[in-house]
């Protein structure tokens, strides 16, 4: 009960900073649209962007698919540089277009970036401080040879409709947030087929899954080292593991709370581990494993007949009335094969 609270105490701070850091304090006379064709009008785009100053907003129209490499951005350089209190807004259209390149998308501190309906090709999106980014639409972000997407200190980024990262190509975290940075995966939102972990939860940051959202066929779903992970709704569903010390969710350190969803059909040796942190669940289902007694088509670990849950010695592992998950029906204090159901007061 006392991590609870310390995580809801962390939550609340970070919340005030996020409010205060992102806030949009300008209401912009006019909106400047580009419509952009290829990369010199990319370019020239950003470089007025970048002229403008501060409390502008834009919209970029991408009409045909292009790599978008600008001459003087690199990998720690900001894309739109230092303007702030700035809204914009990169649009595709019906045919998808397909933006490509190495080089990631950089957004600053007060900078309000939102893409709807392109694919970004080799492009990963990096969140600064009190940066936000939000994707629309079909929105895909694949086939990078790094994180997809990274947020840094009190910056927040927003997965909606049919967005999706997908095929990260080698075995690296696709989506890491950091400190105070806030990651929510929502609508139909949805991670699959990376070669690594799909999430990422660093020291004091907090990742939201809620609505239909999903997370599968990764090689691994959820890491939590120090954050929170909050399970609304949602599935964590056909992750696989090539060895035996795969886990589906693993806490590290920090908490994972789960108010409803599904947990299901994950090959895995241990469904959850909770090494040092806590889980509380409130609501939503694991599923444990066939031996168990559980549906083979919904069960967890079936090939490598693992654990649904397993709890470190120093670990607080409770349902949402407060009562204990463990020792559950096989009697075990140390985890468990079976199905586990959440409970509130």
């Amino acid at each position: 009960m006392k991590k609870t609270m310390i995580m809801y105490i962390k939550f609340l701070i970070g919340m005030m900073l996020l409010s205060c850091l992102s806030c949009d304090t300008t209401k912009p006379d006019k909106m400047q649209v580009f419509n952009v064709s290829g990369r010199d009008e990319w370019n020239n785009a950003i470089d007025l962007i970048k002229a403008n100053g501060d409390d502008q907003a834009y919209i970029i129209n991408i009409q045909n698919s292009f790599a978008i490499q600008h001459f003087d951005v690199f990998a720690d350089q900001l894309t739109f540089g230092y303007v702030q209190n700035v809204s914009i807004d990169i649009r595709g259209n019906n045919s998808q277009p397909i933006l490509t390149e190495s080089f990631p998308i950089n957004i600053g501190p007060r900078q309000d970036v939102k893409i709807s309906d392109i694919t970004l090709k080799g492009i990963s999106l990096g969140v600064m401080s009190g940066g936000r980014c939000s994707l629309y639409g079909n929105t895909l972000v694949t086939e990078n040879t790094s994180s997809a997407v990274f947020v840094q200190r009190y910056g927040r980024f927003y997965m909606n409709d049919n967005s999706r990262i997908s095929n990260t190509t080698i075995p690296i975290t696709s989506f890491a947030v950091r400190n105070f940075g806030h990651f929510y995966l929502q609508g139909h939102a949805s991670i699959t087929d990376n070669m690594g972990f799909a999430v990422r939860v660093d020291a004091d940051a907090f990742f939201y899954m809620k609505e239909n959202a999903s997370i599968s066929r990764n090689r691994y779903g959820v890491s939590v080292y120090g954050g929170t992970f909050i399970l609304e709704d949602g599935s964590l569903s056909e992750n696989y593991t090539t060895d035996h010390a795969g886990r589906v969710v693993f806490i590290s350190t920090g908490h994972f709370d789960m108010l409803g969803g599904s947990i299901h059909k994950n090959r895995a040796a241990n469904t959850i581990y909770v090494m040092e942190g806590s889980f509380t669940m409130s609501g939503g289902i694991v599923y444990g494993n066939v031996e168990s007694g559980a549906p083979e088509e919904l069960a967890n670990s079936s090939q490598l007949n693992g654990t649904t849950l397993i709890a470190g010695i120093s670990t607080e592992v409770k349902y949402g009335d407060g009562s204990n998950i463990l020792p559950h029906i096989d009697g075990s204090t140390g985890g468990t094969n079976h199905t586990i159901v959440g409970k509130n007061k």
